[in-house]
């Protein structure tokens, strides 16, 4: 489906981009707590890199607005964005991190095994994990009432991992 496809259903049209490589991506670690994740952990210079290639090769329609969650990658990413087009940032913490809870700070090879726990129980607790139906039916109420409230025709969106798979998988049951 062609985002600029004057049938589809939608008002707005959104952008949604996982933020670059980070700084906790390259050491292997879980950050989701807004205690580590807003202050520390930006991105990686890998991500930096992938960033500059994004912005340069940009082949997407040309945001009117900018919108991120306040963790320090995802506002690194969205700065290079709202940069590149000469538009404002606007930061929204409703765009956060799945909280992975006991699984804070620890190695990212624990997100298999989450996510085997996802697929069996999406109302699950394990490790004090965030249960997916709750991120699920969180990010559809707020995609609906951000839907509604924006008056923009194209918003660029800078998320982590959790709201662009889960956006992600909406949009392709939707087409």
């Amino acid at each position: 489906m062609d985002i600029d496809d004057s049938r589809h259903h939608w008002r707005n049209r959104y952008l949604l981009m996982r933020h670059g490589h980070s700084q906790a991506n390259a050491q292997g670690t879980i950050i989701s707590s807004p205690e580590r994740g807003l202050l520390a952990y930006g991105l990686s210079p890998q991500g930096e890199q992938q960033l500059a290639d994004t912005v340069a090769r940009w082949h997407w329609p040309v945001p009117t607005q900018v919108v991120h969650s306040d963790f320090l990658r995802t506002t690194h990413t969205a700065a290079r964005v709202a940069a590149a087009f000469g538009l404002e940032m606007q930061k929204e913490e409703r765009l956060r991190e799945r909280h992975f809870g006991e699984l804070e700070g620890k190695a990212d090879s624990h997100y298999p095994e989450v996510w085997a726990f996802d697929a069996q129980n999406a109302d699950h607790t394990q490790w004090q994990v965030e249960p997916v139906k709750r991120v699920a039916g969180a990010w559809s109420l707020r995609w609906k009432r951000w839907s509604n409230a924006l008056r923009v025709k194209r918003c660029w969106w800078s998320a982590t991992a959790t709201p662009c798979k889960f956006c992600s998988r909406r949009w392709r049951a939707s087409r």
